[in-house]
């Protein structure tokens, strides 16, 4: 072990409590599971001995047991694959890699938890989800969707009526860490938050947090969504795709060296912008077909994923991925006189070693980069502005099995972040703007972490971790000095590049107690805080690429949470049904809100347009998940209250936040009539959201004033929607494997707001009209999958 300062106290203690079972062990079984048709490592396998105690696997398919006892036999269970069990007797440490081989009959076999891992793993507030789980989630113009498909999980919602940014039990889109293959992606979204960064045939898992985070995260609040890419058939080449009617697919991957090293790479590409003028004019020939869409867009997106990994040798292996993803947009409906281009790039090196059959290891160096620009058209001043925000990560996380009920976890971390916050230049030689850009500035964050998984009898299990965290501004940057009203400027200093501007330290605790009271029922408790040192302003909740990023420091503090957790959940029927009730009490410290008619543009004071406040938000979530079977699918229904309170912002009195939706019903079901045809439906209900809006106008010695409604004192109509697709699959080939998916969006034609504005009538400014924006109304689709 290598803790210091913060970190020793809780090694200590995991030693004091674990000592005389550490004394007890006598040899270590580990090893790798592997498909044994594609030779890729697979993630979450429970692994028992004699069915009385085990482990499961970790993100690469390496698990360790330590034993006290001889002759055992072990036994082997992961969701869609056969069980395999193997006797041996021992006689020092073994390993013992299973490759596992998928089941026979696949239908009904979709789950968000693998056998009882969801009782006996000390993990609350989480859910993995499988691309087969996302693949029975119909999507918009029956497109799969990530982001689409966690909506469907209790406490969770969109941040904007319709779209992909996600709300995680009442915080905002920014709160959510998301990561693929362990790069941060900062804007996760295409074509505005309609569809999500992430093509579903390039992922493989999808883990998500949504309290008491494992310590090797950090820098968020409200969520973690940790979504790793797939390896590549290290046994054969196959080729995938799909042809729809917004995007087309294709995916090719298998072995440069057979079951040494393979290679993936996925793309896809999106024409919705001829999809929507085609719809346009469908709406013109049949009224109230569609949605309020007019013609002349410009939408397209592409995204690229691309794997490679290598094993050295047994104890040996290097993974190489990289991301990429580039949107253009131009929806008249939103954005009549300006262009909107935005683009997602990520690279990640790691490297795995196992030390020993007890330590793991996995180093790791990621690049991520986000980049946009908003170019005004159709305007004298025709100028581009543009911004972007690179990071570098060094992070080496260690996974030590102490003993057969006690597993470590521990690691370093170091990240460096240098931004442009935004430039301006002239985009045409008849542009009468003139180029302007603010200084680019970095911040430093570095830290560790330790975590220990203790047994401390048969029916309960401690988790307690701790992350501590330094992070500091730094320069190049110009800081102003202000009156005691944030007014006036009064001095300012600069401070050079890499100059530290302010720093915090920052100690994050966590602990979850997992109660056993049945072999198919726990009860979690958790308590976790957590800070966030990035803050995202924005004055749009459907995710614009124009929006800011900007670090803490001296006038804007880290947003901090604390948030306190129950979770009863029990296995029903053999396991074949999973229902829980989960509750929550979270407060958060230092969120930012805009004071009146706030002006972002190219401010470099934007601490003059921002107050400092509070949350408090609490829920009860409901979740009933029928796992397999020919008919399954999940009922989720979450109970909700979220409030701010900032000083100088309706009157100091608390105020419902954006994202305050008290009610969050949402359904999916999948029945499999026969091998070659599925029917699937979901339907979701919740409350709108709310938003400030101009109310009025009122004449004032002949000038015309505006006035709005309290601060998000006015609440969208409800969203409620239908989709429904049914899934033709032929007579399959020797090789070839095709589907057809017939899709349904919005089966009832619901008119769901996606936006709200308010404009004064030219000829009479004392009176004000509002108008609601929806996006389409039923919109069938047809989309074809294969595979060889």
């Amino acid at each position: 072990m290598h803790c210091r300062g913060s970190n020793s106290f809780l090694f200590l203690l995991i030693l004091w409590i674990t000592g005389p079972v550490c004394h007890a062990q006598k040899y270590t079984v580990s090893g790798k599971i592997t498909d044994a048709g594609t030779g890729e490592y697979l993630q979450g396998v429970n692994v028992s001995i004699d069915q009385t105690y085990g482990t499961s696997t970790n993100h690469y398919g390496f698990y360790s047991l330590g034993l006290s006892m001889r002759n055992i036999t072990l036994h082997y269970s992961y969701v869609g694959y056969e069980k395999t069990g193997v006797s041996v007797f021992l006689q020092s440490d073994t390993i013992i890699n299973i490759a596992m081989n998928r089941s026979v009959t696949e239908i009904g076999e979709v789950v968000v938890q693998a056998a009882n891992n969801n009782i006996l793993v000390p993990e609350i507030s989480k859910q993995q989800i499988s691309v087969k789980e996302i693949k029975r989630i119909t999507g918009t113009a029956g497109e799969k969707d990530v982001l689409r498909s966690l909506q469907y999980l209790p406490g969770v919602n969109s941040a904007n009526e319709g779209v992909n940014s996600l709300s995680v039990r009442g915080g905002s889109s920014d709160q959510n860490l998301v990561i693929l293959d362990e790069a941060v992606i900062y804007n996760p979204n295409h074509a505005l938050s309609l569809f999500s960064a992430f093509n579903p045939d390039a992922i493989s898992t999808v883990d998500f947090y949504k309290a008491a985070f494992p310590a090797r995260y950090g820098g968020r609040l409200s969520s973690v969504m940790d979504i790793r890419m797939r390896e590549g058939n290290k046994k054969k080449t196959e080729i995938r795709g799909g042809i729809g009617l917004i995007a087309s697919r294709l995916s090719v991957e298998g072995p440069i060296r057979k079951d040494t090293a393979s290679y993936m790479i996925a793309a896809r590409y999106s024409y919705i912008g001829l999809i929507a003028n085609t719809y346009s004019r469908i709406e013109n020939l049949v009224k109230h077909y569609g949605g309020d869409i007019l013609k002349g867009n410009e939408i397209d997106f592409y995204d690229i994923n691309v794997k490679l990994n290598y094993r050295i040798d047994p104890k040996n292996h290097l993974f190489l991925s990289g991301y990429m993803g580039n949107d253009n947009f131009y929806f008249k409906n939103f954005t009549d006189n300006y262009k909107l281009k935005w683009s997602n790039k990520t690279a990640t090196l790691r490297w795995n070693r196992i030390v020993n059959p007890r330590i793991f290891i996995n180093s790791s160096f990621i690049f991520s980069q986000y980049s946009y620009q908003y170019v005004l058209v159709q305007d004298v001043r025709n100028f581009l502005w543009k911004a972007d925000m690179k990071q570098l990560q060094l992070k080496s996380d260690a996974e030590h099995y102490l003993a057969d009920r006690i597993k470590l976890k521990y690691g370093l971390f170091a990240s460096y972040l240098n931004s442009l916050p935004g430039s301006v230049v002239p985009a045409s030689s008849s542009s009468q703007t003139r180029s302007f850009s603010m200084p680019r500035s970095g911040s430093l964050e570095y830290g560790t972490y330790a975590e220990g998984d203790i047994g401390i009898f048969d029916f309960l299990v401690l988790r307690a971790g701790l992350r501590v965290t330094s992070f500091s501004e730094l320069g190049a940057k110009l800081v102003y000095q202000y009156d005691e009203n944030m007014e006036n400027v009064t001095d300012s200093t600069l401070y050079s590049k890499g100059k530290v501007i302010s720093r915090f330290f920052q100690a994050e605790p966590r602990i979850v107690l997992n109660f056993i009271p049945l072999p198919d029922m726990s009860v979690k408790a958790s308590y976790n805080k957590v800070y966030q040192n990035l803050h995202l302003l924005s004055n749009s909740s459907v995710g614009m690429p124009t929006d800011i990023w900007v670090p803490s420091g001296k006038y804007i503090q880290p947003q901090s949470s604390e948030q306190f957790a129950l979770a009863i959940t029990r296995n029903l029927f053999r396991g074949a049904v999973e229902v829980s009730v989960e509750g929550y009490y979270k407060t958060i410290n230092d969120i930012i809100d805009y004071k009146d008619n706030v002006d972002l543009f190219l401010n470099d004071k934007i601490e003059r347009q921002i107050l400092p406040g509070s949350a408090k938000g609490y829920g009860l979530e409901f979740f009933v998940n029928k796992k397999s079977g020919r008919l399954n699918g999940w009922v989720a229904y979450t109970l909700s209250r979220v409030r701010n309170r900032i000083e100088g912002i309706n009157d100091g009195q608390p105020y419902p936040a954006k994202y305050d939706k008290p009610h969050n019903l949402r359904t999916t079901a999948g029945y499999d009539i026969s091998p070659k045809w599925t029917v699937l439906m979901s339907f979701a209900y919740t409350s709108g959201s709310n938003m400030t809006l101009l109310a009025g106008t009122y004449s004032y010695y002949g000038s015309s004033f505006a006035y709005y409604t309290r601060r998000n004192g006015y609440r969208v109509p409800a969203y409620h929607q239908m989709d429904i697709s049914a899934v033709y699959r032929p007579d399959k080939g020797r090789r070839w494997k095709g589907e057809w998916v017939f899709a349904v969006n919005n089966v009832y034609n619901r008119r769901n707001v996606f936006s709200i504005y308010s404009q004064q009538y030219q000829y009479n400014l004392d009176q004000t009209k509002v108008y609601k924006m929806y996006l389409y109304g039923i919109l069938p689709s047809v989309t074809y999958n294969f595979s060889f």
